[in-house]
């Protein structure tokens, strides 16, 4: 889904799909201002990195952190 985002009353999961690892960080960093605007945090040490391909390089969010790779949820 690349339109914008929807109204979430409630959510305590969230998927987010993209074709690469840029448009997934650009996905991600939109989710953590509209969540900090309306004083919510991402929980960043709960991400984790679900790939149908492997990735040699570590994926980041946009703070800086880790996310940890995972082979199923």
């Amino acid at each position: 889904m690349d339109g914008p985002l929807k109204t979430i009353l409630y959510a305590d999961d969230i998927a987010l799909i993209a074709e690469s690892q840029e448009k997934l960080t650009g996905k991600l960093e939109k989710w953590q201002k509209v969540l900090t605007e309306s004083l919510l945090l991402l929980n960043v040490k709960k991400i984790k990195l679900l790939s149908s391909e492997e990735c040699a390089e570590s994926f980041f969010d946009g703070l800086g952190e880790t996310i940890e790779r995972v082979k199923g949820f």
